[in-house]
């Protein structure tokens, strides 16, 4: 299968190739091995699924690998916009703002956060920025500079306990965040937020496992492909009854796209097993909600939380109680990661569109 692409106008896949492979006659309770007859060039594809259906052909379940990387997926979305601009920095006395063509990025000097994005001559803002970058431990700065790097240009922010933030403009237009965080010890989670108006999110495209939302003892049960969910605000055990619900955690996602009511913003990693958390949601609602939730309302993570249960109305907090998969995460070592931002539409050149505007208007010339 060849998965849509973020700029499709669809969701789901494109199947390239399908067979049918023999199953094995296999006892209750042995094992066997199925020959799939892939052909010769099936690593060139996105994915590859299998069905097993009953001896009546009714499905029983399908299995979906994920074949490309995250990086090939990333190269494969850069090679999409075609279009090059010289990229520069101009900077006042609290701000480096990177500028591409119309767009512009502010950085602040004192923390080294995303204060704006303008994406237009006009000054058109969209309003995605973060308060924080980590998710764990304080934001003190040590340093921030600002330098080339071939076409690109750089903003390099260290952190007092060590944790680094590299911004990079690209000439195509993508904005790239290079982070760097050592964490030990046990936590619900670990990341980068930011921070985005939830009630100017119309819906969400992503590559990833879904359609559902997950948990770190609920991840069971969701396949790989590019899922697409209008925004709704569905608490399991109240109405309305939307389903699959838009906010929560989101597991092994390539990439995601927030279609806004200021544009659209899409988010992606050059790296393996990522989390997605959108906005504010919790397992269990009360006076105070549970688990308790990263800063900021969109969050790119490492690390998720588990959850509890509730008895009667004693709630559980004591996750550990459920076994190994219910603890904390176990956190020790240096995590590294690279997000690219693409806001808005890209031009990509020859590409069908719907409507292509005659050379003589006959209805106004």
């Amino acid at each position: 299968m060849k998965f849509k692409t973020p700029f499709s106008s669809e969701s789901g896949f494109n199947i390239i190739k399908t067979g049918k492979a023999e199953s094995p006659n296999i006892k209750p309770a042995e094992k066997g091995n199925i020959n799939l007859n892939l052909p010769a060039n099936w690593k060139e594809s996105d994915a590859l699924s299998l069905t097993a259906t009953d001896p009546f052909g009714k499905e029983i379940y399908t299995w979906t690998w994920k074949i490309a990387s995250n990086d090939e997926i990333s190269k494969q979305f850069q090679k999409s916009l075609t279009k090059e601009f010289p990229v520069s920095v101009v900077e006042n006395d609290s701000l480096f703002i990177l500028k591409s063509e119309e767009k512009e990025f502010s950085i602040g000097k004192k923390d080294g956060l995303l204060k704006s994005v303008i994406l237009d001559k006009k000054g058109k803002k969209m309003t995605f920025r973060n308060r924080y970058v980590f998710v764990n431990g304080k934001m003190e700065l040590f340093s921030v500079k600002s330098f080339a790097e071939g076409k690109n240009q750089i903003i390099e922010v260290t952190y007092k306990n060590g944790n680094k933030i590299i911004w990079k403009l690209n000439p195509d237009g993508i904005l790239e965040l290079n982070y760097e965080y050592a964490l030990s010890g046990d936590y619900s989670f670990a990341g980068v937020s930011f921070d985005y108006p939830e009630n100017y999110v119309i819906s969400a495209k992503w590559l990833g496992k879904g359609a559902y939302h997950v948990w770190k003892n609920r991840t069971q049960g969701q396949t790989y492909n590019v899922w697409q969910n209008l925004k709704n605000s569905t608490r399991t055990g109240s109405s309305p009854w939307i389903y699959p619900e838009f906010k929560g955690y989101f597991d092994d996602v390539s990439w995601v796209q927030l279609d806004t009511a200021e544009g659209k913003i899409t988010i992606g990693t050059k790296e393996e097993k990522m989390f997605v958390r959108l906005f504010d949601f919790y397992g269990i609602y009360g006076a105070e909600g549970y688990p308790k939730l990263p800063t900021g309302n969109i969050s790119f993570l490492d690390a998720i939380p588990p959850l509890g249960t509730v008895l009667a109305f004693n709630i559980n907090d004591k996750t550990e109680s459920l076994g190994r998969e219910s603890e904390l995460n176990h956190l020790n070592g240096i995590f590294k990661r690279t997000l690219y931002f693409y806001f808005g539409l890209p031009d990509l050149g020859d590409e069908k569109k719907q409507f292509t505007m005659p050379e003589v208007n006959i209805l106004t010339d």
